[in-house]
């Protein structure tokens, strides 16, 4: 349970900094049209969050903790496979321009990642969704609502290094058992892995692109955590918890490894976002 706290309150540290950043560095950012379309996402997260409490309420109460586990650890490898595109392309090619972005379309992104992965790591611990879900949105909100009103540039966030020890907490806790020792060495292992396959990237492929935003989520290359999280949550009911820390461990290695592999010159896709 301090585990998943912690984890869902740097998630919305980061990610209401980042989206008050982003909001900030837009042309909207700076003009009273910034304050509409911030009132405009809030209502339709509000209607996210109405809709989260109603699918939870009405699934099974004993299905939500496995659901809620499943679900972190998919955004915990989305998010890990993302950080790890990052950090290759950040010493081989030169950062992307970041797209200009309005304040509607930050406070939503944000708002709404945050959202899913804390009412997910409230499933997890068995813990009130409704208020988890809603204290996500709330921290998020009030970040691009103080930077809205300040009108003040804050600095920028390390977005790589904080997305990447994010990425592998969420990770590990969307796959370990009960316990706080099990988390410690779920964590353990994704970094373990996570190291290995960046140290063995870096020496050996040219970093790749990927496509960002909902379509790199279902059908980019960040795209095959799916069936990983499905074989994951196959493997473990099968074999039992003995073998959940080397699945993991192939798990993570797994995904890593397709999302990074060489690419031949000249295939063009997205930028890496997110």
């Amino acid at each position: 349970m301090v585990v998943a706290l912690g984890i869902g309150l740097l998630l919305c540290l980061l990610e209401g900094g980042e989206a008050a950043v982003s909001a900030l560095g837009t042309p909207a950012g700076g003009r009273p049209g910034g304050w509409q379309q911030a009132a405009a996402a809030s209502a339709v997260l509000a209607g996210c969050w109405a809709a989260v409490v109603a699918v939870t309420a009405m699934l099974p109460s004993s299905w939500l903790p496995t659901a809620g586990a499943l679900l972190v650890l998919l955004a915990g490898l989305q998010w890990l496979a993302r950080a790890m595109l990052r950090l290759l392309r950040a010493g081989a090619l030169p950062a992307a321009a970041p797209a200009e972005r309005t304040v509607f379309a930050v406070l939503l992104g944000a708002g709404a990642e945050a959202l899913v992965v804390c009412s997910a790591l409230a499933a997890a611990a068995r813990a009130p969704v409704a208020g988890w879900a809603l204290g996500a949105v709330l921290l998020v909100g009030t970040s691009v609502a103080v930077a809205l009103t300040g009108r003040r540039m804050l600095p920028v966030l390390p977005e790589r290094a904080a997305k990447t020890a994010l990425a592998i907490a969420l990770t590990g806790a969307g796959a370990a058992g009960s316990g706080w020792p099990s988390h410690c060495l779920a964590v353990a292992v994704v970094a373990v892995v996570t190291v290995a396959v960046l140290r063995l990237r870096t020496a050996s492929a040219v970093p790749p692109a990927t496509a960002g935003g909902l379509r790199g989520f279902l059908l980019g290359d960040t795209a095959a955590s799916w069936p990983a999280v499905a074989a994951f949550a196959a493997l473990t009911a099968l074999l039992g918890e003995a073998w959940r820390l080397p699945l993991l461990a192939a798990l993570v290695a797994a995904v890593l490894l397709t999302v990074t592999r060489p690419r031949r010159p000249g295939r063009g896709t997205a930028p890496v976002t997110g």
